[in-house]
């Protein structure tokens, strides 16, 4: 806890001296935990259809390293 509180002060007196380096950003993990919990047969389709194009990249990759000799 003590570290916590040490490292938060210090982020905030970075803030203070450079208010403006500070950006609101995300990775997208709240959209996603939103999907999932929000409507989990679309998340499905959705990571289905991922990894469709996961594994054809793959095949493609593998096909091309061995024709192309």
């Amino acid at each position: 806890m003590r570290v916590c509180v040490r490292v938060c002060v210090r982020f905030h007196d970075f803030f203070e001296m450079w208010p403006n380096k500070f950006q609101n950003k995300t990775n997208g993990i709240t959209p996603r935990r939103w999907l999932v919990m929000c409507n989990p047969n679309l998340c499905d389709v959705i990571t289905g259809v991922i990894i469709t194009i996961i594994i054809t990249l793959y095949t493609l990759s593998s096909w091309t390293k061995n024709n192309m000799r």
